[in-house]
């Protein structure tokens, strides 16, 4: 509980050590929206978490725990990739809106790709590969994605 410690709602980016997994939580006890992070986050603003937590769970994860999805800036699997482990309001922020073209996602992970940032727009719901997103329509169209555990 972030409550005790003065720094309820108020953590804006993260250092997570190689091994670990840090989950944090909107509300105290491990209540209300989660995000679980992997890897150092510099500015929580860019996984839309500001100033949100107030508790948090740490355990060590070995590399094959850690979900990874894999964007590409061009169909077949060409030009990245570009790692990612968690949601992401807003593309722009890493330099990638509008430009995905093809996509690996792991077993056991879904990936909601949105047309628009903050997770609006027209959306898309993928659970395995997909090496040419214009042969789904999508194609240098994401500005925000959410990870979802199948």
């Amino acid at each position: 509980d972030f409550r005790a410690h003065g720094i309820n709602d108020s953590i804006s980016s993260i250092k997570v050590p190689a091994g670990m997994k840090e989950v944090l939580y909107e509300h105290s006890n491990y209540q209300g929206k989660s995000i679980e992070i992997y890897e150092d986050v510099a500015n929580f603003k860019n996984i839309g978490f500001n100033d949100m937590a107030s508790s948090i769970k740490i355990s060590s994860v070995t590399p094959a725990d850690i979900p990874r999805v894999q964007l590409w800036i061009d169909a077949n699997y060409k030009k990245g990739p570009f790692f990612v482990s968690g949601d992401i309001p807003d593309f722009r922020a890493h330099g990638i809106n509008d430009s995905i073209s093809s996509i690996n996602i792991p077993k056991g992970i879904k990936v909601i790709l949105y047309q628009d940032i903050n997770y609006k727009g027209k959306s898309i719901t993928l659970s395995g590969d997909v090496p040419n997103l214009k042969n789904i329509g999508f194609n240098d169209t994401a500005s925000s994605l959410k990870i979802i555990k199948a």
